[in-house]
């Protein structure tokens, strides 16, 4: 139980009470549903970088690759 609310605690931050009022499996759930979200926000936007990067020169996308991640 506590794990679960301490990864919620992570994500979140402070826990608004119908957060903390939730049962287990509940929590569960909603973590599982902000992992989801947060790996298919991950997706979309390495897809919307590179979707950007096809507007650019081919000899240039390996340099603003480079500049754009470290």
């Amino acid at each position: 139980m506590q794990d679960t609310t301490d990864a919620l605690r992570r994500k979140l931050g402070p826990l608004p009470p119908a957060v903390v009022a939730l049962g287990e499996a509940d929590r569960q759930a909603l973590l599982a549903l902000l992992s989801a979200a947060e790996t298919r926000q991950s997706d979309e936007l390495e897809a919307a970088f590179e979707a950007a990067l096809s507007h650019l020169p081919r000899l240039l996308r390996g340099t603003v690759r480079k500049m754009i991640r470290p």
